[in-house]
Formats: structure tokens, C-alpha cells, sequence
């Protein structure tokens, strides 16, 4: 399934194939409008109109980070600490980050202080975790 997103005159331009959970996503951005003549929605180009279109989209289950996962792993999984679990939460917050296309950079960044982070408190769930926690993550990283 293909889905294109632009820049056009209007903001974002997004055709994509007739699929009632596409249009669904679509119909929950919020300002969207249909371009009859062209065949396709244009959406307000800001932050929070683009991040609403690609959350909606990702969240129709239709989408998978399956492929961009493995090429992203190949190319960083060294820079990663090596004790780190591979955890939900961490193929979670991968995921996301994917979907709200930060860069593969900025990924790496991110994942290298989350594993850090569960790592300093293993074997606790991270789920059980509180702001306490963090606070006691931070300061021994200030220390």
C-alpha cells in the first residue's frame, strides 16, 4: 500500500488508495480537506497537523517498521551498549520514533540512554518505575 505525502501549494498534499481505515486516519486530522479535482486531502503544513496525520495513520495498524527496523539496526546496534535488554518498551519507543521520523541519529540517541536507563534498574519492570527513579537515574548520571 502506497501512501503519498507532499509539499504542495496549499500544505501537505496525501493521495493514497481507497481504504475505509485510510480514510478513517484521514477524517481524524483535523482541518483536512478534500481536493476533488486532484484526487487528494491537503492538511495545514505545521508540526502538529503533520504529526496528527502520521499517528493516525500508524495507529490503522496497516503500516510496518519491520523493514526500516532491520536497516536501522544494521547500521547502529554498535554504537548500543551491549548489556542492554532488547525489552518491549525499547521496540516500542523504536517504533515510534520511526513513525514521527526522527532522525536515525537522534534514534540512536534515544535508545542508547533508554537501554542505559533500564539497564541501571535491572531486574526491576520498567512499568514499576516512578519519578523517584528517574530522579535517582539522574543524579548518580550527575554524580
Amino acid at each position: 500500500m502506497v501512501v503519498t505525502i507532499r509539499y504542495g501549494a496549499a500544505g501537505l498534499e496525501v493521495a493514497l488508495p481507497y481504504h475505509q481505515q485510510l480514510l478513517s486516519a484521514i477524517r481524524c486530522v483535523p482541518q483536512r480537506r478534500w481536493n476533488a479535482k486532484r484526487k487528494l486531502w491537503e492538511i495545514p503544513d505545521t508540526k502538529h497537523h503533520g504529526d496528527s496525520l502520521l499517528a493516525s495513520l500508524w495507529d490503522t495498524g496497516l503500516f510496518c517498521a519491520g523493514e526500516l527496523d532491520s536497516a536501522f539496526d544494521a547500521r547502529s546496534n554498535s554504537s548500543l551498549p551491549a548489556e542492554a535488554p532488547q525489552t518491549g518498551w525499547v521496540s516500542l519507543c523504536h517504533e515510534r520514533a520511526i513513525a514521527m521520523h526522527y532522525s536515525h541519529r537522534t534514534i540512536r540517541s534515544y535508545l542508547s540512554w533508554i537501554k542505559r536507563f533500564i539497564v541501571f534498574f535491572s531486574p526491576r519492570d520498567v512499568s514499576e518505575l516512578a519519578e523517584q527513579d528517574i530522579n535517582t537515574f539522574l543524579t548518580d548520571l550527575a554524580v
